[in-house]
């Protein structure tokens, strides 16, 4: 029967237990960071798509304009709709949807103006 002279050389459980929560530590905080990531970019656009609706009711209050339209600015979709409120003839509700390119509304708004 042969001997070997030579120890064999390894890591301890301590060590290997160590290692792993180093790494389940750093894949942890890089989940965190993505989810982060992923969350400012949608209130970014709930952000953008309440500004754009804000400057569109001030368009339309400014300029009396009261016409259906629907177009799209930096990839959300503005739809205007403008209705006769209970049948009054100078009161109109405007309704604004915001949506994102896929059809998902974001901010919707309504509101009652009056007709001079």
């Amino acid at each position: 029967m042969v001997k070997l002279n030579k120890k064999i050389a390894g890591s301890s459980l301590v060590e290997t237990l160590v290692a792993m929560m180093l790494i389940v530590t750093a894949i942890s905080i890089s989940i965190m960071i993505y989810f982060s990531v992923i969350t400012s970019d949608k209130q970014r656009k709930l952000i953008q798509a309440k500004l754009l609706i804000e400057q569109e009711i001030g368009q339309i209050k400014n300029q009396q304009l009261f016409v259906d339209g629907e177009f799209v600015i930096n990839g959300i979709m503005i739809q205007k709709q403008f209705t006769e409120y209970e049948n009054s003839a100078q009161l109109h509700l405007i309704k604004i949807v915001a949506s994102d390119t896929s059809g998902t509304p974001l901010v919707q708004h309504q509101e009652i103006i009056s007709i001079r």
